[in-house]
């Protein structure tokens, strides 16, 4: 750790550049504008809430919840299928019938469940930005 001569905050031993204020080590200003757009660029996504940052979860919950629906159609027209093939057929099929069927609840489980995590990650940060 060193203090920058400049702003006197603490600045990591790695790094020649005081990130707060710009200067290097000696108190030279070696930054310039694209320095100051890229530390007021940082401190906007700090001020940002959760729900402002990741807000891309909200289309994977709108994904999740269709791929829940297709998964559903395609079961439906497989217990369709299975019942129309004859007696004799149903025996071959009927492991595949039930790891179809353990294969999709635990697909619809798991997808609920992460519906329920990202609805409660934004519930928790509506709570926690008052």
């Amino acid at each position: 750790m060193w203090t920058c001569s400049q702003c006197k905050e603490q600045c990591e031993s790695q790094f020649d550049t005081c990130w707060n204020c710009g200067y290097e080590k000696p108190g030279k200003k070696i930054m310039s504008e694209s320095f100051e757009e890229t530390k007021k660029e940082t401190k906007e996504i700090e001020n940002k809430t959760l729900s402002e940052k990741y807000v891309v979860l909200k289309f994977f919950q709108v994904l999740a919840g269709l791929f829940m629906f297709a998964a559903t159609g395609f079961f439906l027209y497989l217990l369709v299928q299975f019942s129309e093939v004859p007696e004799a057929g149903r025996k071959l099929l009927e492991i595949a019938m039930t790891t179809s069927t353990v294969s999709y609840f635990i697909t619809m489980f798991s997808l609920f469940s992460i519906i329920k995590i990202v609805d409660f990650l934004f519930d928790l940060d509506k709570k926690t930005d008052k």
